[in-house]
């Protein structure tokens, strides 16, 4: 049977330190503000459980939780925040404690989470809408949500870039009214750039990765070089990642990697990268 499990390698040589054993569906992981709590989303089991980085050991455990699926820390605030998608909000938790400290209500099925920079705005996105709520996290509530255009959904992730300016969101477009559905004319790939203090999608900035680079199938989730120039999307289906020159929008790297991509992480430097794949059950490094 298929263990749930969080691992822990080491980011130099790839050496596998450890593996901790999980709630059900562990489906997403986050370092608290000072490195010293890994908090882990586990779907399934309704659950986020609180690990120890300096002695690898589960030291808290929330329970009840409806369907947890992202999960995110403050940079600045003793808390983490949780995508509810079986319960159309995001919870607010301490890192120390893991005690509720507010329930913010958003649309259905929140998946991916952002908070900017500065720590003041979060964002939700919605999985089958594509539409992004943003949050104050100062007030503790949500503002009316933004579209990312017809037929969008698949919308699990969000990054804001590093200057804190815009959110990217990778996601698909569902053509469900194409007479000819075939996979170059009813489903397209794309990254909306939504300008969260205007509340509205760039509409002139969309990217559609389909047309910047070769075809590629349900982006799943990216990240940012330190600088801010180049983003790396990583695809699901296709089992690559484009690289992206996010001044012009244009495709300027492709790269396979294994077999369903889900994440991506880049080091401080942003000369390394390590990308997740769910299938495969092992990490590409680029």
């Amino acid at each position: 049977p298929r263990l749930d499990v969080l691992a822990v390698l080491d980011a130099r040589t790839g050496e596998r330190l450890a593996e901790l054993r999980m709630d059900a569906g562990p489906r997403a992981v986050a370092l608290d503000r000072t490195g010293r709590r890994a908090l882990v989303a586990c779907e399934r089991g309704g659950s986020v459980v609180s690990i120890d980085t300096a002695s690898l050991e589960v030291v808290g455990r929330a329970t009840g939780l409806a369907r947890p699926c992202g999960i995110v820390a403050s940079p600045d605030a003793p808390e983490v925040y949780v995508a509810l998608g079986g319960g159309a909000a995001v919870l607010v938790l301490s890192t120390e404690t893991l005690e509720p400290l507010a329930r913010i209500a958003v649309d259905a099925e929140p998946r991916g989470l952002a908070v900017s920079p500065d720590g003041e705005t979060l964002c939700a996105t919605h999985f089958y809408t594509g539409r992004v709520s943003p949050i104050d996290l100062r007030a503790r509530v949500a503002g009316p949500s933004i579209p990312t255009g017809p037929g969008s959904n698949f919308a699990g992730f969000a990054a804001f870039d590093p200057a804190g300016r815009y959110l990217w969101v990778p996601h698909v477009r569902s053509n469900t009214t194409n007479v000819h559905r075939l996979f170059d004319t009813t489903i397209f790939p794309l990254v909306s750039i939504v300008d969260v203090e205007g509340g509205r999608e760039i509409r002139e900035r969309r990217i559609g990765l389909d047309a910047v680079d070769r075809p590629v199938s349900m982006p799943s989730a990216l990240a940012f070089d330190p600088s801010g120039r180049h983003a790396y999307v990583v695809h699901s289906s296709s089992d690559d990642l484009t690289v992206l020159d996010t001044r012009s929008g244009l495709g300027v790297g492709h790269a396979p990697v294994g077999h369903e991509p889900r994440g991506i992480v880049l080091s401080g430097a942003g000369r390394r990268a390590w990308v997740a794949n769910a299938v495969s059950d092992d990490v590409t490094v680029l």
